[in-house]
């Protein structure tokens, strides 16, 4: 996923990273050192994204490059290239 400009959006404790033509959900929650679990900081998300240590709990490959993300509630607005919007449903976001 280099090259391509990454757009994230905060949803609770998850942060939703959508580059190229791929959305990756990850949690916020880190495990640090003893099993210790705290936020990313807003400067190491984009890090934490792609990261083993991230805890990924999602993914969707667009059909097209994504342009934009809108979420509401367990509802994931995906658009992309050409015209294709697609309707994703991820239930852990409303909590």
């Amino acid at each position: 996923m280099q090259g391509a400009t990454a757009m994230q959006l905060e949803a609770n404790q998850h942060l939703l990273t959508a580059e190229g033509d791929m959305l990756l959900i990850t949690n916020l929650n880190i495990a640090g050192p003893g099993g210790n679990t705290e936020p990313v900081a807003a400067g190491n998300a984009d890090d934490a994204a792609f990261s083993p240590d991230g805890k990924p709990v999602a993914s969707f490959k667009a059909p097209l490059p994504i342009l934009s993300l809108q979420r509401h509630g367990a509802t994931i607005c995906v658009e992309c290239e050409g015209g294709a919007v697609c309707i994703l449903l991820a239930p852990f976001l409303a909590v």
